[in-house]
């Protein structure tokens, strides 16, 4: 998507150093993740010189995914109309703590009203008991946005 984006500009060899960094950040994140070395995660992933990962569905369907190889040239035949279209990038939820203050409602109970952020050390400290414990497992929060009342109630126990 975002070489589709900028694929008409004069510059977008530039990506290539972008694409590099990326690369090399998602097979460090693969070796510290399967401790492993980085040329060992390569050398498991590359076949025909492209990276490329494959994995089992639930139904036993084998799917491969391909990190991009195909180079970052300038499309002279690229449509000037069709670039207004931005890059598409997944929907974000609102997750950042001031985004979900801003959003003026509480997680909890919805009410809209002045809010106060409750926090957790670990999830894994929370017992499940309590419902808002339960809540806070559930969405994987340490905090949650809760008005006055909730969090009156939180606090109580």
């Amino acid at each position: 998507g975002l070489y589709n984006y900028y694929c008409i500009a004069n510059n977008v060899n530039i990506l290539g150093k972008f694409h590099g960094i990326m690369k090399e950040s998602m097979c460090k994140t693969l070796s510290s993740k399967y401790n492993s070395t980085l040329r060992k995660i390569i050398r498991k992933y590359t076949r025909d010189k492209i990276f490329r990962v494959e994995y089992e569905d639930s139904k036993g369907k084998v799917h491969k995914r391909e990190f991009y190889h195909d180079g970052f040239k300038r499309k002279k035949d690229a449509r000037i109309d069709d670039a207004h279209i931005e890059p598409s990038y997944r929907a974000m939820q609102p997750t950042s703590l001031m985004a979900r203050l801003k959003a003026g409602k509480c997680e909890y109970c919805g009410a809209e009203e002045n809010l106060k952020m409750v926090h957790v050390r670990k999830l894994k400290d929370l017992e499940g008991k309590q419902p808002w414990e339960k809540f806070m497992i559930a969405r994987k929060r340490k905090t949650m946005a809760v008005c006055e009342c909730c969090y009156r109630k939180i606090h109580a126990h």
